[in-house]
């Protein structure tokens, strides 16, 4: 079966599900790792700073103190912005994956991936005096594509204390469950494992999103200042500096890509996202030698990956071989016939071959083995149209 290679760069739709590790031998200063501004090309602007970030309007404030102004226990004040955080998700928050927002962009649009959800509610939970940590899921390797590119999705959640929190308004203290805020259903069925990460941590994630956002729209020196800002946020979170060797290997310069991913592979060396784009470099420059070593090692370690088929047959229906991809598409179904997104990929391959019939039965069996509502509601409008262009001729 042929292997057919692609860049990836990560968006955290949520969390990241790496853990940075010290080694003995890190290296101890960056500098050497960066460029002036100067070798990118796009118009800059500021930075959201981090305060901004987390920051709610006033507005949002006055109708959270309205909401829990009669509340004096934790229980009772943690129950009040369930509530409120659950009318928002269903009257005025839309998933959208590659939104990344800050908290009151996103109390004002509404379209937010799952970091910024986090974000949200961490900043709501911190401004009634609840306790709030944001959790690092790991999830399996998982990517989609957009706007040709390739992107490794991660995923965070937040956990609102309420083991052992002391209210000094009531000189209550609450010995309760603590609860997880989380707005992926699939996630909360399949109970990944998870561990605490930092404000800072979380910053940089933000960064690295909006670094991706910006690196799509081909603004590779907005890209690198997010970048910047996200290393300064979190020197040790080893996917900056992956996604920064991903923008210099884009951009000609292969030394410093080699240096970010090594890096990066200091601080993460279990990272295979890592270590394939940095086979992809070894290969782009000519060190075959270095790119088959890396490759057959991360091969080895993804084949049983259902998500990772997907993301072949993906590549090979932009590339339009039809057969590659549907063979990429069955594999993962295979593997996993829970995988939506395999029977999806089969439903496009079928309409791209004009067999209406067979795209339509795909769609059907996408739809049945999603856990999203919104995923549901896409499937659903697909098939909708299909069937009406079937009965048009």
């Amino acid at each position: 079966m042929a292997m057919y290679k692609v860049t990836i760069i990560m968006l955290f739709l949520g969390c990241f599900g790496c853990q940075s590790t010290r080694l003995p031998h890190l290296q101890s200063s960056t500098s050497d790792l960066w460029l002036s501004e100067e070798h990118f090309s796009g118009d800059v602007f500021a930075i959201t700073s981090p305060d901004d970030i987390f920051a709610l309007s006033e507005q949002t404030k006055q109708q959270l103190r309205y909401i829990t102004g009669s509340k004096s226990l934790m229980p009772e004040r943690t129950k009040a912005v369930m509530h409120y955080i659950l009318k928002l998700a269903d009257s005025e928050l839309v998933y959208q994956h590659s939104a990344t927002t800050t908290a009151q962009q996103t109390m004002q649009h509404g379209n937010a991936n799952c970091l910024s959800l986090a974000i949200l509610t961490y900043s709501i939970a911190r401004e009634l005096g609840l306790q709030a940590v944001f959790q690092d899921v790991n999830i399996p390797e998982y990517w989609t594509s957009q706007n040709d590119t390739t992107w490794l999705n991660g995923h965070v959640n937040l956990r609102i204390k309420q083991s052992l929190i002391a209210d000094t308004a009531s000189s209550a203290i609450s010995f309760g469950s603590d609860i997880i805020v989380d707005f992926d259903p699939y996630v909360l069925k399949k109970q990944f494992p998870s561990k605490t990460v930092s404000k800072q941590r979380i910053i940089a994630m933000f960064y690295n999103n909006k670094a991706a956002e910006a690196f799509a729209d081909n603004n590779i020196a907005q890209a690198y200042r997010y970048y910047q800002a996200s290393a300064d946020a979190d020197a040790e979170f080893a996917v900056t500096w992956s996604n920064l060797a991903v923008l210099y290997r884009q951009t000609g310069h292969y030394a410093k890509a080699e240096l970010a991913y090594n890096y990066s592979l200091q601080l993460d060396p279990e990272s295979l996202n890592t270590l394939a784009n940095l086979a992809f470099l070894y290969q782009h420059i000519g060190d075959t030698k270095k790119a088959k070593l890396l490759q057959h090692q991360v091969a080895m370690k993804r084949q049983n990956n259902p998500y990772y088929y997907v993301m072949l047959g993906n590549e090979t229906l932009q590339a339009k071989l039809y057969d590659n991809a549907k063979t990429y598409y069955r594999h993962a179904i295979k593997l996993n016939n829970k995988t939506h997104e395999a029977y999806f990929g089969l439903a496009v391959v079928y309409l791209e071959l004009n067999q209406k019939e067979e795209a339509a039965y795909y769609l059907g069996r996408a739809k049945r083995n999603t856990l999203s509502e919104n995923e549901q509601k896409r499937y659903q409008s697909k098939l909708d149209v299909l069937n009406q262009v079937a009965r048009h001729y």
